[in-house]
Formats: C-alpha cells, sequence, structure tokens
C-alpha cells in the first residue's frame, strides 16, 4: 500500500480497515476464548516483472486504475536499477484455545 500512497490517496475506509484487529478481532477473541496470540507477520516481496506487480495491485481494496502507468514505470525503474522491487506485505495470524 506504501508504493500505491506515492501515486494516490488510499481511501478512508480502506485505511480505517486495517483497525479491524484492533477493534473487532481482538475483542471477540478476549471475549470468546481463554487464551489467545496473535502473530504479527511481515512478509518480503520480490517482484522482477512489473506486469505481476500490477496484477497485485489490481487485486488490492485501493486499486485506481488512473494510477497505473505511473506505477508501472516506477515499478520498471526499481527492476532496472535493482534487478528487483522489493517490499513489505503485512499480515496476522491468531491461534486461541478454550478451557
Amino acid at each position: 500500500m506504501e508504493i500505491a500512497r506515492k501515486f494516490h490517496a488510499i481511501p478512508p475506509q480502506v485505511d480505517s480497515s486495517f483497525e479491524f484487529r484492533s477493534k473487532v478481532v481482538e475483542p471477540f477473541f478476549k471475549n470468546n476464548f481463554s487464551k489467545f496470540e496473535i502473530s504479527f507477520l511481515k512478509n518480503p516481496q520480490s517482484i522482477a516483472d512489473s506486469n505481476q506487480f500490477i496484477e497485485f495491485y489490481r487485486q488490492t481494496t485501493y486499486y485506481v486504475k488512473e494510477a497505473e502507468n505511473g506505477l508501472r514505470v516506477f515499478v520498471e525503474n526499481e527492476i532496472n536499477e535493482n534487478g528487483t522491487l522489493k517490499f513489505n506485505k503485512y499480515s496476522y495470524a491468531v491461534t486461541a484455545e478454550r478451557s
């Protein structure tokens, strides 16, 4: 998302969706399980083809068609300079148990 943010605003409803963990997930598990753990995952991505990146970007909730050409140029420049475009994709996993 941070790469896309360089080319367009991220809609507020998408940015606020990242509060889902603290506002929905954590309270749910606190109320329904005796123990739970949330693991935050940082998944390094390495892409060597601008088409692959654009396909990835098209699947996001913050996709803006008008930003695609600018993003493609940025990605192609990164790949030409560094061999790949590297970025992190963040997620989380929850494990829980009831007693």
